[in-house]
């Protein structure tokens, strides 16, 4: 192992581990995607990922959803895995959580700021690319909850119940055990 290059760029080529720690923006999304491509360049490709992240920017989560949804990753979520990051890590084939992280699902937030035109503009945006997020958000963890749930548990059941949650709390934190029971992770280690 190579520690150099495994703590100055955050990847272990030798077993095919990218590390995403930090919160998603700019620097640690671009490292994060070239990280990915080198170590399981070809679609399918097996790669491992940790993951620590309190979250981030929307945009820059749906490139490592997309990104990662691509290949054959297992994601270990380490401490916190919340807001973006909670989303980037359903897109792992195989999810796992460590005891003792925290998972954090919500909404998202806003913050804006420039003229009233401009911060019109911005909010109008937001309210369209939350209900992109949440649509595609709920979706996906519907899916993985029906999956888990008993078969009386309908996929529509368990949208409303994810649904009522994240009505009911801004920001809804689960014990690893209880994202595991929701079926927003495969396995508690």
């Amino acid at each position: 192992m190579d520690f150099e290059n495994l703590h100055k760029y955050g990847l272990d080529l030798d077993s095919k581990s990218v590390y995403i720690m930090g919160d998603i923006e700019n620097e640690l999304a671009a490292s994060a995607i070239k990280n990915i491509n080198a170590v399981a360049p070809k679609r399918n490709g097996k790669l491992i990922i940790h993951m620590q992240s309190a979250g981030g920017d929307v945009d820059l989560m749906w490139g490592l959803y997309d990104l990662i949804k691509q290949k054959n990753a297992t994601i270990y979520g380490y401490g916190i895995v919340a807001s973006a990051a909670a989303y980037v890590f359903q897109a792992g084939r195989k999810r796992i959580l460590t005891k003792n992280t925290t998972m954090m699902i919500h909404a998202g937030t806003i913050t804006v700021d420039g003229t009233h035109k401009g911060a019109k503009s911005a909010i109008d945006q937001n309210e369209i690319d939350l209900r992109k997020y949440l649509e595609s958000f709920v979706e996906r963890y519907a899916n993985k909850l029906h999956k888990s749930a008993p078969k009386s548990f309908r996929r529509a059941t368990a949208q409303e119940k994810i649904l009522e949650m994240l009505d009911k709390n801004e920001d809804w934190y689960l014990s690893a055990g209880e994202a595991c029971e929701y079926g927003f992770c495969d396995e508690v280690v």
